[in-house]
């Protein structure tokens, strides 16, 4: 997923459960820090990398083991499964990971707001990535693709033909079509009939909502209105830009479209990375986020990650 959800989304999603402005802008803000989290960033602190530049590590299998298994292409560990290593929604781990989260209650603690924020970035991603793997495998090649909406689309730009000179990495073959919220695509093997992106991505609001609203012991169901206007800016917000789209989820938050009156201001890395306070805590929940996935990856036999 990009900005749009992971900052725009799950502030609005955050408010909704009843989260204050700030603590909605903190989750946000750590929700997109996790792909933000690249090693040419400078701060005072040794830190675990999170996140990706264009094409960073592509050929590095061990160096983007660690970074694209816990925390963006989430393994799936079910039972009977040919590759485990595949990212699904619903997924054995990642139903552990939404237990675990709904399990963070004390947030009088920044560190448990930020572990938050870190895990419902993973927890969304297997949505946009599921079907596809953190590693250069023949499992990621995808045949046949297409887009079906917006009818204007065209599934390759001159600007995306090198894609198809790079090993299967993630959804690289699927280029950005997974992340883009307003997508109905399709593809073999993966997705024959289509994949209506919008669909999903409320399936995935919904699920984090749950979670939310169980950390803040408020209902925990969205309404159809709430999921109508989630539907309505999901699929309606159409620009390739994704910082483009994120704008305008935060033009609809400032003009109370969501049912709230706030002033939310543009996404800022640094609302977490200058402050004293709140940067080691954010870290500190990335390296715990780590420790929990590796955790469980070994418990299932699996050594990945180092």
């Amino acid at each position: 997923m990009d900005i749009d959800f992971h900052f725009g989304t799950i502030y609005v999603l955050s408010r909704w459960a009843g989260f204050n402005a700030l603590d909605a802008k903190a989750l946000a803000t750590t929700s997109q820090l996790v792909d933000d989290n690249i090693p040419a960033l400078k701060v005072s602190i040794k830190h675990r990398s999170s996140g990706h530049e264009p094409l960073e590590n592509l050929y590095d299998l061990k160096d983007n083991n660690e970074i694209w298994f816990p925390f963006h292409f989430l393994p799936n560990l079910n039972e009977n499964t040919a590759n485990r290593l595949i990212c699904k929604k619903n997924s054995n781990l990642s139903n552990q990971l939404s237990d675990y989260l709904k399990s963070i209650v004390d947030l009088q603690s920044n560190k448990n707001l930020f572990r938050l924020g870190v895990g419902l970035h993973v927890y969304a991603d297997t949505w946009a990535h599921q079907e596809f793997s953190g590693h250069i495998s023949s499992d990621n090649i995808i045949t046949n693709p297409d887009v079906i909406y917006p009818k204007e689309a065209l599934w390759e730009r001159t600007e995306d033909s090198f894609i198809h000179d790079l090993p299967p990495l993630g959804h690289v073959s699927a280029i950005h079509w997974p992340d883009r919220p307003y997508a109905f695509w399709k593809c073999t093997p993966k997705f024959p009939d289509g994949r209506k992106n919008w669909i999903e991505f409320v399936e995935a609001a919904s699920a984090i909502y749950s979670i939310l609203t169980t950390v803040k012991n408020s209902e925990n169901t969205l309404t159809e209105e709430q999921q109508a206007v989630l539907t309505n800016c999901f699929k309606n917000f159409t620009d390739e830009d994704c910082s483009h789209r994120n704008t305008a989820w935060i033009n609809y938050i400032n003009q109370g479209i969501f049912g709230f009156n706030d002033s939310l201001e543009e996404y800022d890395k640094g609302y977490i990375l200058g402050d004293s306070d709140f940067c080691p805590q954010f870290y500190e929940a990335i390296d715990d986020h780590y420790s929990w996935v590796k955790k469980r990856l070994e418990t299932a036999d699996i050594t990945i990650l180092n």
